[in-house]
């Protein structure tokens, strides 16, 4: 008995395909404005609305139409005919299938007021309610069938602040799915009404420092005398003590994302993220970095590292304890370009000795 399969030739040579597509696109700025009555003292002195809408047009033809010449049949196994192209299994892929003439739109919104403030010097704060939200799709004029794109939409605002930069996105597929019974995985149909949540993304962060909690800066000007040389960082006072400023930073970050796609039941993910550094005095710094994941209950890989500037020479150390791949590395070289990859000593958890100079 003859068995049927499908042979594949590598062939050696020079040859190659174009591609081409057009588009045009128009937008324009509508402004929407309140002023608070002169004579009033509101706390909202004013509001501002600014939409842009943007239309376009994007055209791409079909590259595996017969007078393009990239594309062929074969028949297979069963007798049918299957379209395949040369270029697919190249470095960059086959040309594009499908014809495409799709119309864009979108609608950007930017909202801010101005309210009262007695912090500020000019008696008003700007609050940006959120620094955009926009509201994108397409719709498909060549396609066969699922003519109208998901929806999306994502925007940005900043709270406490300006200091909160709270970031969110979710797309909408305005097709119904049609689930079987028993059926997690269900069938899109072409007919608009679903309009379901396919996935979401909210993400926001937060950084604390100094200035936070009302800390300042070393004030030099309280100092009369100050460090040369080596101690040019440091500031003496009558008692010939050194001062010298410490700043730190502690940055957190939340992350929650949810996908549902054509399923019944969605998944989702939620990390919280924790880095933080300090610098205890003005030639020492140390970091380290984490992450904890609801979902499987677990930290991710923690990073602790530390630097130490040797004014001629980096000294530096960076360590995982814990996680999938743990790993150390040391370093020690000198500052100099003309030197620093001649002059240098480098150890991590997997290499003894790599590339010792020194």
């Amino acid at each position: 008995q003859e068995e049927q399969e499908v042979v594949t030739y590598d062939i050696n040579g020079f040859d190659s395909y174009r591609t081409f597509s057009m588009g045009a696109s128009v937008s324009t700025n509508l402004y929407g404005t309140y002023i608070a009555p002169e004579g009033k003292d509101a706390l909202i002195q004013g509001i501002r609305h600014v939409i842009s809408p943007t239309v376009g047009l994007n055209y791409r033809p079909d590259f595996a139409s017969e007078e393009w010449g990239y594309y062929d049949y074969y028949r297979g196994a069963d007798g049918r005919k299957v379209l395949y192209s040369r270029f697919q299994e190249g470095v960059f892929g086959a040309p594009s299938m499908g014809q495409s003439a799709a119309v864009n739109f979108g609608l950007r919104n930017n909202l801010e007021m101005k309210v009262r403030s007695k912090k500020d010097s000019t008696g008003y704060n700007k609050v940006k309610i959120f620094e955009y939200l926009d509201i994108s799709s397409s719709y498909n004029l060549a396609a066969d069938e699922f003519k109208l794109a998901p929806i999306n939409i994502s925007g940005m605002t900043r709270l406490f602040n300006q200091q909160l930069n709270l970031q969110y996105r979710a797309t909408f597929d305005p097709y119904k799915v049609v689930f079987e019974e028993g059926e997690e995985i269900g069938r899109r149909i072409d007919e608009i009404g679903g309009f379901r949540l396919a996935s979401y993304n909210i993400n926001f962060g937060y950084s604390f420092d100094n200035s936070t909690f009302g800390g300042r800066d070393l004030e030099s000007e309280n100092f009369q005398k100050r460090g040369s040389v080596r101690n040019e960082n440091f500031y003496f006072d009558e008692y010939d003590y050194a001062h010298f400023s410490i700043p730190w930073r502690l940055g957190v970050s939340f992350n929650h994302s949810y996908f549902r796609g054509n399923t019944r039941t969605g998944t989702n993910t939620t990390v919280l993220a924790l880095n933080a550094s300090i610098s205890p005095s003005p030639y020492w710094s140390l970091s380290t970095s984490t992450s904890y994941d609801f979902r499987s209950k677990e930290f991710s890989q923690a990073r602790i590292s530390f630097n130490r500037d040797l004014r001629s020479f980096n000294l530096s150390f960076s360590w995982v304890p814990f996680g999938r791949y743990k790993t150390w590395d040391f370093f020690i070289g000198i500052k100099a370009n003309i030197l620093k990859d001649a002059v240098k000593y480098d150890q991590n958890a997997s290499t003894l000795l790599r590339n010792s100079n020194f």
